[in-house]
């Protein structure tokens, strides 16, 4: 439990680096509409310059990775995520066999007590080379925001309403394994919040349309 925790710290911190990597990077940038005139409900798609269509065809085999201030919240669309990658013909690796492997590579590396601690540290938990391990193309890593919204009913006045847990921001990174560069960066933003179905159903969608179509 301590090494899975420790894991999933490293994976944290990993995606605040790459976050502010993808800042430097003179990329393009485009906005679309998802659908709900009500409200202000957008998607922010950023491709490197140096990312073309040609570049991502070839990726196959790839984890999902989603995190989120709820942690139930986080793993339910992590794991609807994955089923629609593979509706669409991913070969996805499960979360379960990344934390195996980083385990096997903890063992490994505890018995050379000659190297560093940090420097183990280092080697054992990048997230990358536990994917070029696995054989992946790619590494997904989201981070989903979660709000609340209300729903109305009753036409009583004044209305009786229920809470209820939405999201309301879904940011997802395509990772290329090979050279450890985000290939995409999308961004889901809701005003009112959406549902986990809806919101992953139009991450797909953008992901079918910047890599398979």
């Amino acid at each position: 439990m301590k090494k899975y925790k420790l894991f999933l710290f490293v994976l944290i911190q990993l995606l605040g680096l790459i976050v502010l990597s993808c800042k430097d990077l003179s990329s393009a940038e485009s906005e679309r509409d998802l659908g709900v005139f009500e409200s202000r409900n957008v998607a922010k798609i950023v491709r490197p310059p140096d990312v073309s269509k040609a570049n991502v065809k070839n990726i196959r085999k790839i984890t999902a990775l989603v995190t989120s201030p709820a942690p139930l919240f986080g793993q339910v669309a992590e794991d609807l995520l994955a089923i629609k990658l593979r509706d669409m013909g991913f070969d996805v690796v499960e979360r379960t066999k990344v934390s195996e492997a980083t385990i096997k590579e903890l063992n490994k590396f505890e018995k050379q007590a000659e190297k560093p601690e940090e420097k183990q540290q280092e080697e054992i938990l990048d997230v990358i080379k536990i994917g070029k391990k696995l054989g992946l193309d790619a590494v997904l890593i989201g981070t989903l925001f979660d709000g609340r919204c209300q729903l109305n009913f009753s036409k009583e006045k004044p209305p009786r309403v229920v809470e209820k847990i939405a999201v309301s921001t879904f940011h997802l990174q395509i990772i290329d394994v090979l050279t450890g560069k985000a290939i995409l960066s999308i961004i889901l933003e809701y005003d009112m919040g959406e549902s986990i179905t809806n919101s992953i159903a139009a991450m797909t969608k953008i992901i079918k349309e910047e890599i398979k179509d």
